[in-house]
């Protein structure tokens, strides 16, 4: 692929310019860290991933959690696959997915009426008794007709609430099909890590599996799609009321279900997001995951460039500065970012390179260099974190971070 992802979704609509450090480490739009890693297959997934690159986790437990659910998933490539097909099948858009809990969240419209609940029942048992006594020759057959009539003109008066539920929502929850497959996989794989079991313990809903029950709501929507028949919808609601009958079947559904589905697509949406990294995980094999330390510790910092293994430009900082402050993370992670922000600078002033790679101080004046607005956002992201760096750190050969006693 020769590190071009411009195929990918970059997460442009995330972009924040007041947040602390998304916008000047290029986390989100084009060539940014999200489209790097983004694999995500549904709207709700690529959702849950960006919140996470927005808000990341300071817990140590949760962290490692994290690391283990990823780890589990990166050694399954053939459900992660599954997950991923799946969720290209129908992707709709990110306003279904709300649009769907808000449906959920409605109350009933049909089945809190009784004379509507009765309406049914009656017109089918008027039916068949006028067509058995018209059998038996009690009553006329044009009786029996001139019943099925009058009920199929009766029914019109519900067309129009049921033409709007179907034209809002029916399209929409053509995306429960999807999330009902993808349950699937999730509910007959065994899951070990901590949050996957947690995640798979969510798609649970009293006697039924949440498949199961999302399969069955997907089922009603597309059998209330055979009314675009008119000869088979005329017939079925001239006899049974039939369009009425289906649209209270799905509200059934709705109370039973409606404090379960919000759940349900919140937990695929994070499995989603998992499988997402997961696959960075897969793809890069030589990559660590950190271990996470709640103690204070030492790391000598080699000299020069962790990559290259040139000496820094310690004219960078070379007059007195106030201590810093290191995030909990690498190294190595810091100076990708760094040299990211760089990059960024160096593009602006006319020096641009499609894939980024080490920055060449030598080229420009790191004293205009450090003033710039990307470097100075680096800088508090270090000031603002939990350990402290020396100001000696750029300058001094024996270079050590250490943590406040």
């Amino acid at each position: 692929m020769q590190y071009d992802f411009s195929d990918f979704d970059d997460g442009k609509e995330f972009v924040n310019p007041s947040h602390l450090y998304t916008l000047d480490l290029d986390v989100f739009g084009e060539h940014s860290l999200f489209q790097y890693i983004n694999r995500t297959a549904t709207p709700i997934g690529k959702l849950h991933l960006a919140n996470w690159f927005n808000a990341h986790l300071e817990n140590k437990e949760a962290i490692e959690h994290r690391q283990e659910a990823i780890h589990e998933l990166s050694t399954d490539l053939e459900y992660r696959q599954q997950i991923r097909l799946l969720g290209l099948l129908y992707k709709g858009k990110p306003a279904d997915t709300t649009e769907i809990k808000e449906w959920a969240a409605s109350p009933s419209y049909y089945r809190k009426r009784t004379l509507l609940r009765i309406l049914p029942i009656a017109v089918t048992v008027i039916n068949f008794l006028c067509i058995g006594l018209a059998i038996l020759g009690i009553i006329s057959a044009s009786i029996a007709g001139g019943v099925f009539v009058g009920f199929v003109l009766f029914s019109t008066i519900f067309s129009k609430g049921i033409t709007k539920l179907q034209t809002t929502y029916g399209e929409k929850l053509q995306i429960l099909s999807t999330y009902a497959d993808q349950i699937l996989l999730t509910e007959q794989k065994e899951m070990h890590s901590h949050i996957l079991q947690e995640l798979k313990a969510d798609l649970t809903s009293q006697n039924q599996t949440a498949s199961q029950a999302v399969r069955q709501l997907s089922k009603l929507m597309n059998a209330l799609d055979q009314r675009s028949n008119l000869l088979i919808s005329t017939i079925l609601n001239g006899l049974i009321f039939w369009e009425l009958r289906q649209v209270m079947r799905i509200e059934k559904w709705k109370e039973i279900h409606a404090s379960d589905l919000p759940r349900w697509i919140e937990t695929i949406g994070e499995i989603d997001a998992y499988c997402s990294l997961a696959t960075f995980t897969y793809n890069h094999p030589d990559y660590i995951f950190p271990k996470i330390s709640s103690q204070s510790f030492h790391l000598p910092f080699p000299q020069g460039r962790p990559e290259s293994g040139l000496p820094f430009e310690n004219s960078l900082l070379r007059q007195s500065t106030p201590d810093y402050t290191l995030p909990a993370f690498s190294l190595s992670a810091i100076y990708r970012c760094v040299t990211r922000s760089c990059n960024k600078v160096f593009r602006k002033n006319l020096y641009h390179r499609k894939f980024s790679g080490i920055p060449r101080l030598s080229r420009y004046s790191c004293r205009n260099f450090s003033l710039s607005s990307s470097v100075g956002a680096v800088l508090d992201l270090l000031y603002t974190s939990r350990f402290t760096i020396a100001s000696s750190f750029f300058s001094n050969p024996n270079r050590i971070i250490s943590s406040p006693s």
